[in-house]
C-alpha cells in the first residue's frame, strides 16, 4: 500500500510491499490519473469528491447544488465518458 505524506504530495512505499508490486502500483496510478483528466469536468468532480474525499452521495450533491440522482447518473456514466484508451474502463 502507498500512503501520501500530505501537502507535499510525495509517496511513501509501504514497507511490506515488494519492489515489484510498487512499481505495479506507480503504473496503475499513473493510468488512473491520465483516465480521470480525460473525464469531462463534471463527472471528475463528482468521482474526485466521492471517491478521493469520501464525500457520500448526500454530501456531493449539497456541494454541487444538484439533485442526489444527477450525482448518481455522473457516476454511473463517468467510466463511458472518457475519451481514452479502453484499459481506463478497469478502474
Amino acid at each position: 500500500m502507498i500512503r501520501s505524506t500530505g501537502r507535499s504530495q510525495r509517496k511513501i512505499p509501504d514497507a511490506a510491499d515488494s519492489p515489484e508490486l510498487i512499481v505495479q502500483k506507480q503504473n496503475q496510478s499513473a493510468i488512473l490519473r491520465q483516465c480521470l483528466t480525460q473525464l469531462s469536468p463534471a463527472h471528475r468532480e463528482i468521482i474526485d469528491l466521492v471517491y478521493y474525499h469520501e464525500k457520500s452521495i448526500a454530501e456531493v450533491a449539497e456541494i454541487i447544488d444538484a439533485p442526489r440522482n444527477t450525482v448518481k447518473t455522473r457516476m454511473f456514466h463517468a467510466p463511458q465518458t472518457g475519451r481514452g484508451p479502453a484499459r481506463c474502463a478497469r478502474f
